[in-house]
């Protein structure tokens, strides 16, 4: 029975599953779609349903065709180091393409140290590994963004592209072995991981936190806590962002005072109700 990829067409996170399928010798059907749901990242993603399950991140789509791949397959003294490749690229480096050069500096410089290391073309020897088709897929966008990668991390690309299952996954999504990704998507899916981030002060730029009377909650919410409480604290926010600074407003409620407690005293419930 054939699994089922929804995906935005051009996705290079979609990638990922598609070359592990082919190499895997598995059917897989791809959908386009629009309405793909949304990643720990805040970004959108694909949407394997299998046989057995439903899968929503992009290398646990992909890791699935693994056990089915005698390629992609590590042997037993590897597994470890490509389970540790495998948390790299989804938690350091596919965070650092969204962020940009500056941030991806240092992922680029442990990509290219693991090469340099490495007793064959792939990050762990002389055979393609999941975590080389991982990496890769991650890559592409910057790479045809134009961004600046070190020799090796660029010929290593150029390797994993020559790969067969690789030109046969490419093709599978995007109509054409030599074809190209998305970058508006992945544009889009930058800008969505950077609205998630936490908000932090910026050096040389006017950092401004604003907050504000935290109401009760022993009663309805009522236009007296608008007033009294949001509604001055969100304008001067807006203001402040208005005027380029770097602005966070942070507001809540007030659920442990005494009112609270002798509100609840009087309806006979638990604080915590």
């Amino acid at each position: 029975m054939a699994s089922t990829l929804s995906t935005r067409f051009g996705d290079a996170q979609a990638l990922k599953a598609c070359i592990a399928a082919s190499y895997a010798g598995a059917k897989l059907e791809v959908q386009v779609t629009e309405n793909a749901p949304a990643s720990i990242f805040g970004t959108l993603t694909v949407s394997l349903l299998t046989p057995h399950c439903v899968l929503t991140e992009p290398n646990a789509a992909a890791f699935y065709f693994f056990g089915s791949s005698e390629a992609l397959r590590p042997s037993l003294d590897q597994s470890a180091k490509v389970d540790h490749w495998l948390q790299w690229e989804a938690g350091q480096l596919r965070p650092a393409t969204y962020r940009g050069a500056e941030a991806l500096a240092e992922p680029l410089k442990t990509l290219e140290a693991a090469l340099t290391a490495s007793a064959g073309p792939f990050l762990l020897g002389t055979s393609i590994k999941l975590v080389d088709v991982c990496i890769y897929c991650s890559l592409l966008p910057v790479r045809e963004q134009g961004g600046s990668l070190p020799a090796a991390v660029a010929a290593y690309l150029d390797k994993v592209a020559e790969e067969p299952h690789v030109q046969a996954g490419t093709k599978q999504l995007l109509g054409d072995p030599g074809g190209k990704v998305s970058l508006g998507i992945f544009t889009a899916d930058a800008a969505a991981h950077a609205a998630r981030l936490p908000k932090l002060p910026k050096k040389g730029q006017r950092n401004i936190m604003v907050t504000s009377a935290l109401p009760y909650v022993n009663n309805v919410p009522h236009l007296g806590n608008i007033i009294g409480c949001v509604l001055s604290a969100d304008c001067y926010a807006r203001y402040c962002r208005s005027r380029g600074y770097n602005t966070i407003f942070i507001c809540g409620t007030d659920e442990y005072g005494t009112a609270t407690e002798t509100k609840v005293c009087r309806m006979l419930l638990m604080v915590k109700q």
